[in-house]
């Protein structure tokens, strides 16, 4: 890999921290296809920021990416089952999307996997809401997790999120996005 093939990962990663989630999906599926050995984590990448989108589309297109890349892991076990756990959420079967959620979550702290924990913690409490208890206690987690990193956009998206849930006591996914567009101002 050459220093222009580079290129889309970082500004992948410009993109995914700014709120600009659709170039950000855009830009790491680019790189997942010219960097094989980062594949699945940049593809895991795309499908967590086109679930930060609300794009199903792309979200299938980042976990078709994933399913077709040779090799298996424990890792790459529970990023499909995250990205498939998002998409159950944008098509409001909540209780699945809990399911797969819930199997991804304790294999991301069995294997130390705390960036991943705090990213779906985020995308949960953006795709499914907050009101949820259990939705709102991974949000708390991944509110921590920022905040130790120091990992402000993130940290801003998911505190947005946790206070409009807890003055509104309920929100629906077009709450959610309208909160994430104020959060990214």
């Amino acid at each position: 890999m050459g220093e222009r093939d580079a290129i889309p990962g970082l500004l992948a990663e410009v993109a995914f921290g700014a709120g600009r989630f659709e170039e950000a999906c855009d830009k790491f599926l680019l790189n997942a296809s010219t960097d094989s050995l980062n594949a699945p984590g940049t593809a895991f990448l795309a499908g967590m920021a086109a679930l930060l989108a609300t794009d199903a589309n792309r979200v299938q297109k980042a976990l078709t990416e994933l399913r077709g890349l040779p090799g298996h892991s424990r890792m790459r076990a529970a990023d499909r089952r995250m990205l498939e756990a998002g998409l159950a959420a944008l098509d409001g079967r909540s209780m699945e999307a809990m399911r797969d959620a819930r199997f991804a979550l304790g294999e991301y702290e069995a294997i130390g996997l705390p960036w991943r924990h705090a990213l779906s913690g985020l995308m949960l409490a953006s795709t499914i809401g907050s009101i949820d208890g259990e939705v709102r206690e991974i949000a708390g987690s991944a509110r921590d997790t920022f905040a130790r990193l120091k990992a402000r956009p993130f940290l801003d998206r998911v505190e947005a999120i946790l206070s409009r849930s807890a003055e509104a006591g309920e929100e629906s996914p077009s709450d959610i996005q309208s909160t994430l567009s104020i959060a990214r101002s």
